[in-house]
């Protein structure tokens, strides 16, 4: 009769049936962190790809909103003379061949034309905003220089010198893979606009 704690019935894993379950628990592993690295690649790139498009809106609805403002102005002359002004004292700079940065917070100029490429962006971080450094009304916080570079470009719509189209384009890097978002808008000259 054999015992049942003899050396034969006794022994462990061997050292190959070791290696082939640490490499089963490697490959595992590696699949997991192979997952977790493309989700959080997927949850930055889809950050950046918000926070652009919320750039590009935010100009877009800034020009919107000065469009309006000076159309509601009272003057003698109507809505056409309102318009070349908006075009030629407003922001003539956004209708240059490198486009504008509209920059909503300064206290100054809020459409600066750009040099051969547009600035990038800052965030600051207590205002939670991102914008330039042109003498803005807050102070203190810390800001940082961020990836996204937004141009502003206007162009006289074709045939007619009463409308322009408006293109937006954002720049940013995600990771190392450059990005970029365009968003294009047909503003009129409000010909039709009678004062109330």
């Amino acid at each position: 009769m054999k015992k049942f704690f003899d050396k034969k019935y006794t022994a462990g894993f061997t050292l190959i049936e070791t290696i082939v379950a640490i490499f089963i628990l490697s490959m595992a592993m590696g699949s997991l962190l192979t997952l977790s690295a493309n989700g959080f690649y997927s949850v930055r790139y889809s950050r950046n790809q918000i926070v652009a498009d919320n750039l590009a809106q935010e100009a877009i609805e800034y020009v919107r909103n000065t469009r309006d403002t000076q159309f509601l102005m009272p003057d003698q002359w109507g809505a056409y003379s309102k318009w070349v002004t908006l075009k030629s004292t407003i922001m003539p700079a956004c209708f240059t061949t490198n486009g504008c940065i509209v920059d909503i917070y300064s206290t100054g100029s809020k459409f600066i034309a750009c040099s051969t490429t547009c600035p990038y962006m800052k965030y600051y971080e207590n205002q939670g905003i991102y914008g330039y450094a042109n003498s803005y009304p807050f102070t203190g916080g810390v800001s940082y220089d961020t990836s996204y570079i937004r141009t502003v470009k206007m162009t006289p719509a074709a045939g007619t010198s009463d409308y322009f189209d408006m293109t937006v384009t954002v720049q940013w890097l995600n990771g190392g893979t450059p990005k970029t978002i365009t968003q294009k808008v047909y503003f009129s000259g409000w010909r039709s606009y009678q004062p109330v």
